[in-house]
């Protein structure tokens, strides 16, 4: 999902990915870490030229705020 990483297609697919895989992610996002790296690449993405690969983030950032809001605090 990074900017230097493929294809547009393969950055919708892996935004879209990680959008399904969100509910299972509470390990990673109890890691300062981890949530660091996945909210930057998230955020990243929300700066791509492709409209579909913005929605995606933005709906990723959606499903993000709405399950791990507590974790959220530094990034607001």
């Amino acid at each position: 999902m990074s900017a230097n990483e493929g294809t547009n297609d393969v950055k919708l697919a892996t935004t879209r990915a990680l959008y399904n895989a969100l509910g299972f992610a509470q390990a990673k996002f109890s890691n300062d870490m981890e949530r660091d790296y996945i909210m930057r690449v998230v955020c990243e993405a929300t700066l791509s030229p492709d409209v579909k690969i913005r929605q995606a983030a933005f709906e990723c950032l959606v499903m993000i705020s709405s399950t791990y809001y507590e974790k959220l605090a530094p990034y607001i």
